[in-house]
């Protein structure tokens, strides 16, 4: 059998298993894929087979953490309508591979509804204790997506988000400064995401490939120095 199709059971397994605000959700790495295969209780993070890389997947590729680590647990989470959830990755790898990795994701609501009641019920204050159930870890905050465009909005940079520059405005300058962020952020991982980017910023695939080209170039001029 396949070790990713082992993975495809094994997601269908602890699917019905686990009870529903558990998500199992199966990354595909291999080229020609590079997103969700397989999913259980995506309706934790709204999303579905098909879906592309997280925020942090991109990051864990461009960045080899997975070289360094089997896995990564207990970070935080949120859904794009910010809603928080409790994820663990482990690395699905082949040698120096990397094929895939197995996600679960936990909708934490129910905990942190049952913790208030609990309190409550002992007349004790609430807001402080409560809220330590789920403690945003800045360094692995993974951004949940079911839309390659979300992705690339998110990985703007904020002075675009904040001054609501309109991106038919954007000088070639800044539309490069833009892609070169993209790239580092291991954006153009993701299938689509080169047309995707060049419909945002009102240009062509070949534009946004050239910019590429220019960004190499540069990059390597400057290690030579």
């Amino acid at each position: 059998m396949d070790i990713m199709t082992h993975y495809e059971l094994l997601t269908d397994f602890l699917g019905n298993v686990l009870s529903d605000n558990y998500e199992i959700a199966l990354l595909d790495l291999r080229e020609g894929k590079r997103c969700i295969t397989a999913i259980a209780n995506g309706q934790n993070s709204g999303r579905t087979v098909g879906a592309p890389l997280t925020d942090l997947a991109l990051k864990i590729i461009q960045q080899g953490i997975w070289k360094k680590e089997p896995y990564l647990i207990n970070y935080s989470g949120l859904t794009k309508d910010k809603k928080p959830l409790i994820s663990s990755t482990l690395f699905i790898k082949e040698g120096q591979e990397l094929l895939g990795m197995f996600c679960l994701n936990v909708d934490i609501q129910v905990y942190r509804e049952l913790c208030s009641s609990i309190l409550k019920l002992g007349k004790i204050a609430t807001n402080s204790s409560v809220e330590t159930i789920s403690e945003i870890t800045p360094e692995h905050l993974e951004t949940f997506t079911n839309d390659i465009s979300d992705i690339i909005f998110n990985a703007m940079p904020d002075y675009m988000i904040e001054n609501k520059i309109p991106m038919d405005r954007l000088t070639q300058e800044e539309r490069i400064v833009i892609v070169k962020q993209l790239n580092e952020q291991g954006v153009f991982l993701i299938k689509g995401a080169v047309s995707e980017t060049a419909t945002k910023l009102g240009c062509s695939d070949a534009t946004i490939y050239r910019y590429l080209s220019k960004i190499g170039k540069t990059e390597h001029m400057e290690s030579k120095k």
